[in-house]
């Protein structure tokens, strides 16, 4: 049992920066993986990784949405989040996996959604409240969760299944054409 714990414990610290996930294959993206071996790429949601998802949208607005593996309306909803991605490809929106998993279970699940093209996150051990906190200071760490950033920065999230009338309102009011 105390050899289980440790090897589980290693599995939730992964070191992991970006992930390079192709058929059958897991590489760090920092390897020199070739174009059309990869199919998805995953960024390992660390501490500060927020920030970076912010910072990359500076001055337009965003969209957050947290997912979990063992969340079962996630997956259901994922594949919707493909189809609004593909309709709304102005749109920039991230996608942060929140449970400590292997990333070729990730990847799978993903490129199923058919996100393998999205901006995805996936966190490499469990996010605790501070980090709950500084996503959006209302949100418990129910899944599934959308956090619409406007321009201005103001956060305003949405728990469940998100309604997309409701989120392309939003975007008109943040002056977002589609």
């Amino acid at each position: 049992m105390k050899d289980f714990r440790r090897i589980r414990r290693s599995l939730l610290v992964l070191p992991m920066s970006a992930w390079a996930i192709g058929p059958g294959r897991v590489a760090r993206a920092d390897e020199g993986v070739r174009a059309g071996q990869v199919d998805v790429v995953m960024r390992a949601f660390v501490p500060g990784s927020f920030g970076e998802i912010l910072a990359s949208s500076a001055g337009a607005p965003s969209i957050v949405h947290l997912w979990g593996l063992t969340c079962a309306p996630c997956l259901v909803e994922l594949p919707r989040w493909a189809a609004f991605v593909r309709r709304h490809p102005q749109v920039n929106v991230s996608f942060v996996q929140t449970d400590p998993m292997p990333p070729d279970r990730v990847a799978a699940a993903v490129r199923r959604a058919g996100l393998g093209g999205a901006r995805n996150w996936s966190a490499p051990a469990p996010l605790d409240e501070s980090a709950h906190y500084r996503i959006d200071p209302d949100w418990a760490g129910e899944l599934p969760r959308t956090v619409l950033i406007g321009a201005d920065g103001k956060r305003s999230g949405i728990s469940g299944a998100v309604s997309f009338e409701r989120v392309l309102a939003w975007l008109a009011r943040q002056g977002v054409r589609d």
